[in-house]
């Protein structure tokens, strides 16, 4: 492939822009849809395309434009994630994962992703990647990058926590009235694990 290499020669530009650590929130939330380009299975989240490392910043960019252009079929190297999990279930039961394509049906899974077990992964913040490398994302990515995630290649079966049918998949939001209602302890923790987001849909792969 002319635009990529096929080996770790300098990679230093990733290092520099990858999130890792304390930079991660606790979990992630992947919606996992049918003829999604990225493949479940018992080694995990498994991108199409898990061999090409970029040789510079430009093609890594043009390779994350592609990863957001719905309708763009090239092998994408990159998984697509939500921070926040009720925006992740309102981007699955919305179904935009079908796109213009009348035979995509079928159920869809939210999955959830321990970030603690992704040391050894590249994981980039969408806001980031945007403001570094000066993106040409599509309309509806632009308005969405500040809650969303992509990884390289994988992530590993020992860092997928929870397997979640869409259909049983509940939003975490509550109304003022209902934490009026609740104790404390019970109102401060979903808030911390879910904090809100003002968040427009966009497609992922």
């Amino acid at each position: 492939m002319a635009s990529s290499i096929r080996a770790s020669s300098n990679l230093d530009f990733m290092e520099e822009l990858r999130f890792q650590g304390k930079q991660l929130p606790e979990q992630l939330w992947r919606v996992q849809y049918p003829r999604s380009q990225t493949r479940y299975n018992r080694e995990g989240l498994v991108a199409k395309d898990t061999t090409t490392l970029y040789a510079s910043k430009e093609l890594f960019g043009q390779a994350v434009e592609k990863h957001f252009t719905w309708g763009c079929r090239d092998r994408s190297s990159f998984i697509s994630f939500f921070r926040d999990r009720d925006d992740a279930v309102k981007w699955g039961r919305g179904m935009h994962w079908l796109g213009k394509d009348p035979n995509r049906k079928g159920e869809w899974s939210l999955i959830t992703v321990d970030t603690s077990e992704l040391e050894d992964i590249y994981v980039f913040r969408v806001r980031e990647l945007w403001d570094q490398l000066d993106l040409n994302l599509p309309q509806g990515a632009k308005w969405n990058i500040s809650g969303g995630y992509v990884c390289l290649h994988r992530i590993p079966a020992r860092a997928i926590e929870i397997v979640q049918r869409g259909e049983d998949a509940k939003l975490c939001e509550l109304s003022v009235p209902a934490l009026l209602l609740l104790p404390i302890a019970d109102v401060l923790q979903p808030l911390r694990k879910y904090p809100p987001s003002n968040t427009t849909w966009h497609p992922m792969s």
